[in-house]
C-alpha cells in the first residue's frame, strides 16, 4: 500500500466528515460533565504497537520525526496523545472501536515506511472510560521517556507530544483536539509533568534569537516542524522550515552572510527564503522551541542539552536544544 492509499484508509476509518470526526452514539462523553447515560457521545481508544521482537524501532532522529509526520498524516485529526519510545508506541485516539481498528492498520503501514524494525499491533487496545483516565493518560504519555530510562529530558524527547501539546512543534492536527476533552487542564500542570519547574512557556525574543545564531535558529525551525536537521530539499514541508527560519532570522536582525552560512545556501538564496513570509504560527512555534530548548538547558544545569542520543546510547543529544514555556492558564487557552 502507497502512503497516499494508507492516509485514504485512515481517513475512511475515522469517519472524518469535513474535517471533524463522525460524533458516536456510543462510548464515553469526556467532552461532558457526565460520563454515562443518554445522548450524543465519543468514544475514547488507548492503542499501544510494538516493535518486531521488541527491538529499538529507530536508528536516528530523522527516523523519529519521519514517524511523527506519519501519525499526523494517518491520525492526526483523531490523536489526542502520542509517545514513541524505544521499542514501542502510543496513540490516544478518539473514534468507535470499529474505525480504531481500522486506523491502527493504516497507521502500521504509514510506520512501517519510518523505521527499519517492523511494527505490529496494537497488541494493547483498551478504551478510555472518563476524563480521569485520560489526565491521567497524559501524564503516562509525558513521562514516557523517563519510565523507559531514556536519557534524554521528556520535554524535547522528539517521539513525545509534549512539544505538540505546548506549541513548540507544528505538525498538522497534532496536539490541537486534547482540550476539547480536557479544557480545565491547565497547560502548567502539564509542563510540570515533564519535569520543568515552570508555569509559562513565553516565545523567545528577538535578543534571545540573536544570541542563539542562525545554526540553532535553523535547527529550531527543523525541529519544530519535524523535518530533517539540514533544512535541505524540496520536500514541501522543508521549503517552509527553511523560509521559516530564514524569515524569522532576517526579523530578529541576524545578518544574511550568518543565515546563509547556516542554511548552506548563497545570501542571495537566503534573502529569497524569507519571502512570501511565512505564518505568524509557525514563527511563533519556532521561538517556543527555542525558549523550551534554554528551559531544559536550564533544567539541567547545562548550557545546551541536545535532543538526540549520541550513538550507542538512547538519549545524549547531538541534534537541537530546547526550552519551553507556557501560560499558567487553561491548556484551551494556548
Amino acid at each position: 500500500m502507497t502512503a497516499g492509499m494508507a492516509r485514504r484508509a485512515a481517513t475512511e476509518s475515522t469517519g472524518l466528515v469535513r474535517g471533524r470526526v463522525t460524533v458516536l452514539k456510543e462510548g464515553v462523553a469526556l467532552g461532558s460533565s457526565k460520563s454515562t447515560g443518554g445522548g450524543t457521545m465519543e468514544e475514547i481508544w488507548h492503542l499501544t504497537f510494538k516493535s518486531e521482537g521488541r527491538r529499538t524501532l529507530y536508528r536516528s532522529e530523522e527516523e523519529v520525526r519521519s514517524a511523527v509526520r506519519a501519525l499526523a498524516a494517518v491520525a492526526g485529526v483523531v490523536t489526542l496523545l502520542f509517545c514513541i519510545v524505544d521499542d514501542h508506541i502510543h496513540l490516544v485516539v478518539v473514534c468507535s472501536r470499529e474505525q480504531a481498528g481500522r486506523l491502527a492498520q493504516a497507521a502500521c503501514l504509514m510506520l512501517r515506511r519510518c523505521f527499519t524494525i517492523p511494527i505490529v499491533g496494537p497488541t494493547h487496545f483498551k478504551p478510555v472510560v472518563d476524563k480521569w483516565h485520560l489526565e491521567a493518560l497524559v501524564g503516562y504519555a509525558v513521562k514516557q521517556p523517563p519510565h523507559h530510562d531514556l536519557p534524554v529530558h521528556p520535554a524535547i524527547w522528539t517521539g513525545s507530544c509534549f512539544l505538540d501539546l505546548v506549541g513548540a512543534r507544528a505538525v498538522g492536527a497534532l496536539g490541537k483536539r486534547l482540550s476539547v476533552f480536557l479544557p480545565r487542564l491547565r497547560l502548567s500542570v502539564i509542563i510540570r509533568m515533564a519535569g520543568l519547574d515552570t508555569d509559562v512557556i513565553a516565545p523567545a525574543g528577538d535578543e534571545r534569537i540573536r544570541a542563539a545564531g542562525a545554526v540553532r535558529l535553523s535547527a529550531a525551525a527543523a525541529a519544530a516542524l519535524a523535518v530533517p536537521a539540514g533544512l535541505a530539499g524540496k520536500r514541501r514541508e522543508v521549503v517552509v522550515a527553511r523560509r521559516a527560519a530564514a524569515a524569522l532570522a532576517a526579523e530578529v536582525g541576524i545578518p544574511t552572510t550568518e543565515t546563509s552560512n547556516a542554511l548552506m545556501v548563497t545570501s542571495r538564496a537566503a534573502r529569497r527564503c524569507a519571502v512570501p513570509d511565512p505564518s505568524q504560527e509557525i514563527l511563533r512555534t519556532i521561538r517556543i522551541r527555542l525558549a523550551l530548548e534554554d528551559a531544559v538547558a536550564r533544567a539541567a544545569g547545562a548550557t545546551v542539552l541536545n535532543s538526540w542520543p549520541s550513538e550507542g546510547s538512547h538519549g545524549e543529544a547531538s541534534g537541537s536544544p530546547s526550552t519551553c514555556r507556557a501560560p499558567s492558564h487553561t491548556y484551551a487557552d494556548r
